[in-house]
């Protein structure tokens, strides 16, 4: 199905608006938690424990590439992400967050392999790369439509790194 000239308009209209926000948000933790940096510590927390269960199941993914999307200045690759796997790529769409996610990393940063600066409706993770792609809270800045079209285009570079897990009826995606 083909989009109309209007959903175009509609579509690139949000993407705008979204761009022109994040670009008056100050590259801090507060700015990146919309000023709730007090909840970061409990976030990391309940990440790390989705981390130990996925490694802990029967087909764990390998611990080696991950990729950061809606990155900002780089909170969960610092607090979490470079303490699971040997390498972190990032992807995010505001430059200045990325340049700023290369100081906040601080030294983890040897633990970082690409920063991308894209939006994810564009982006086109590397085909069997990753071993986990973690999306969080950036969702809500992707149309419906454009969601749906990113996490098929993860699902393709996931077809031989698939684990299943039939005692709870769901797969995991990695």
């Amino acid at each position: 199905m083909s989009e109309t000239t209007e959903e175009v308009n509609t579509t690139s209209l949000f993407y705008e608006n979204g761009a022109n926000y994040w670009s008056e948000v100050p590259a801090t933790l507060d700015g990146m938690l919309g000023g709730f940096s007090d909840i970061s510590q409990t976030d990391i927390k309940g990440s790390r424990l989705l981390l130990k269960q996925l490694f802990n199941s029967k087909n764990p993914p390998e611990r080696k590439q991950a990729l950061d999307c809606g990155a900002g200045i780089g909170r969960i690759t610092k607090f979490l992400l470079t303490d699971f796997f040997e390498n972190v790529d990032l992807v995010e769409q505001n430059a200045a967050f990325i340049e700023q996610a290369k100081k906040y990393i601080g030294s983890k940063s040897s633990r970082v392999g690409c920063y991308y600066t894209e939006g994810l409706q564009y982006f086109e993770p590397v085909a069997e790369k990753y071993d986990v792609i973690w999306v969080q809270w950036v969702v809500g800045h992707l149309t419906d439509d454009d969601l749906v079209d990113f996490l098929k285009r993860c699902k393709k570079w996931s077809e031989r790194k698939r684990c299943d897990d039939p005692e709870r009826k769901r797969n995991f995606i990695r």
